[in-house]
């Protein structure tokens, strides 16, 4: 009795291992078609990325975008690379990410349609946070460079900070909008923000009474004279 039932459970798994080679095999030739569609797309969502970037490089190459770059000494602040070519960089994958979302519906593993779903819901909000930090590290070396610019006594200490935190609220945005929680950040933002406001007033506050102090002891010397 016992060997009966043995033989008829090890039957069922022999039929059911045969019942899924059957449709494996079956779906194998579309399986293959699916990945080989979806990697022909991608490869040519690269090669209009590829000729895309060289446009708009060129493009930007002819509106003197890195002349302009250069002359405001910005190209330090993203590791000496052309403004242009980063822009066109940035387009280039916009698009292979686009070509790449398309492919996933020729995919017929669910595995991998996952995985290329995933890459594609991520690959867009990588790619925004990039460019809102590369534009806050640019905006902060531009402001940084105007108020270097100045003649304030300060301009050297009092430039590096206003830098430092445009590009730390440049990156705070970026992620979140990954979907990175950023309530410590933001908490040590505010309470370094809040020191930086209060250092200024002092250094203000000074400026000013250093510049009238004496315009100030003349006022109180001739304030007593009247009272006497």
């Amino acid at each position: 009795m016992a060997t009966t039932y043995l033989d008829y459970t090890l039957s069922l798994l022999w039929d059911a291992l045969l019942t899924a080679q059957r449709k494996i095999f079956a779906q194998l030739p579309q399986v293959i078609v699916g990945i080989a569609m979806a990697v022909l797309l991608i490869i040519i969502g690269w090669v209009i990325g590829y000729f895309a970037k060289i446009v708009v490089k060129n493009a930007l190459k002819a509106l003197k975008l890195d002349e302009w770059a250069e002359q405001h000494h910005l190209h330090d602040s993203i590791g000496g690379v052309e403004l242009s070519s980063l822009a066109g960089s940035f387009i280039k994958w916009y698009i292979i990410i686009i070509f790449i979302a398309q492919s996933t519906e020729f995919v017929g593993l669910a595995s991998i349609r996952t995985f290329m779903n995933a890459v594609t819901y991520f690959a867009p909000l990588a790619l925004f946070a990039a460019i809102v930090v590369t534009m806050g590290v640019l905006l902060g070396r531009f402001v940084r460079n105007k108020f270097e610019a100045t003649d304030h006594k300060y301009k050297k200490t009092i430039g590096t900070i206003i830098e430092f935190t445009v590009v730390y609220v440049m990156v705070l945005v970026s992620l979140r909008a990954v979907g990175i929680d950023i309530f410590v950040l933001e908490s040590v933002f505010l309470l370094a923000f809040g020191a930086f406001v209060l250092t200024l007033a002092l250094i203000f506050g000074l400026s000013i009474g250093l510049a009238f102090r004496d315009d100030a002891r003349s006022f109180i010397q001739e304030f007593r004279k009247n009272i006497k």
